[in-house]
């Protein structure tokens, strides 16, 4: 038996249904060209319904992460608008001219990691 597609509603044309061996596929894009929600419906038992919820629950997840990600960019904004740093605070001057000079030395960074009491990456960092 072959698969037919059928447009459920004219008005959003997002919306396909494929009906094969008494299985209902239907898939739904929500949002962008990527996102896709594809919902299956069984009659012959509880496999059907399984699946809607799996699915059902991967949606939600999806949905708080996007949430998730729309709250830190606005407290980042927050705080970039009340002029506030974002991000680490900046190795002192005095200890960036150190750590060049105990490079000029011949020192590795993880010699003037130690004796600067900052990390090696640190000491890179504050060297280039």
């Amino acid at each position: 038996m072959a698969d037919s597609w059928t447009q459920v509603d004219s008005q959003r044309p997002q919306r396909l249904e494929c009906s094969s061996g008494g299985v209902t596929h239907r898939v739904i894009t929500l949002v962008g060209k990527d996102s896709r929600l594809s919902s299956h419906r069984d009659d012959r038992g509880g496999m059907g319904e399984m699946m809607e919820a799996m699915l059902a629950w991967m949606a939600e997840h999806e949905q708080e992460r996007k949430m998730i990600v729309r709250r830190v960019k606005a407290g980042l904004a927050a705080r970039k608008a009340r002029g506030l740093r974002l991000g680490r605070i900046p190795l002192p001057m005095k200890t960036v001219n150190h750590a060049r000079r105990l490079r000029q030395e011949g020192l590795s960074y993880a010699a003037i990691g130690k004796r600067l009491k900052i990390s090696k990456g640190s000491a890179f960092n504050a060297c280039k």
